[in-house]
């Protein structure tokens, strides 16, 4: 890898809940951990309904059984899809609301991306992390997360970045680092 890389960008509460929310709900473990909880629902809902018909050797199954079994298992599941959902909201949000403005996370950031690794300076101090301290690299259509630990990322708003070339080229720059290590 060769060049310098500097990226300027200002990371708003908006941001840090965009990451949060990503690993709380929209990660592939949360979605996994997800659907082996509505799983697990609606398993139990097949017991409960048919474990009587099942043991006691009569083996019918009402339409009125069915359907209670149908309703119960896309009720639950829909109500602990809602509370989840509204519950993820609400600790993200009084956690980023704690964030203060040129903390460290909220704020002002510029990343160095060089052949040592990523150097990024804040409000409050300066680090650096060489291509060994990389964990992995992801995306969405609005942000690059460059992870530092498995849930400890860089976050960085494509907005912040002139276009897509220059989005493929920090995911091409940090990629090939993280590869030097690996």
């Amino acid at each position: 890898m060769q060049g310098q890389l500097r990226l300027e960008y200002v990371l708003t509460r908006d941001d840090l809940f965009a990451f949060h929310w990503r690993a709380a709900y929209d990660s592939r473990l949360a979605r996994r951990a997800r659907v082996g909880t509505y799983a697990t629902v609606v398993l139990l809902m097949f017991l409960m309904t048919f474990a009587p018909s099942l043991f006691s050797g009569a083996r019918a199954f009402s339409l009125i059984s069915i359907a209670g079994f149908l309703v119960g298992s896309l009720g639950a599941v829909g109500a602990g899809w809602w509370l989840q959902k509204r519950l993820a909201t609400k600790v993200i949000t009084q956690s980023v609301d704690k964030e203060k403005p040129e903390g460290g996370l909220v704020g002002r950031h510029t990343l160095v991306i060089d052949s040592t690794g990523i150097t990024e300076t804040t409000a409050v101090g300066e680090s650096h992390t060489s291509w060994r301290g990389f964990d992995r690299i992801e995306q969405n259509s609005d942000y690059i997360f460059i992870y530092t630990t498995p849930t400890a990322a860089h976050v960085v708003p494509r907005r912040a970045l002139a276009s897509e070339d220059h989005a493929a080229e920090v995911i091409t720059m940090v990629t090939a680092g993280i590869a030097t290590v690996a």
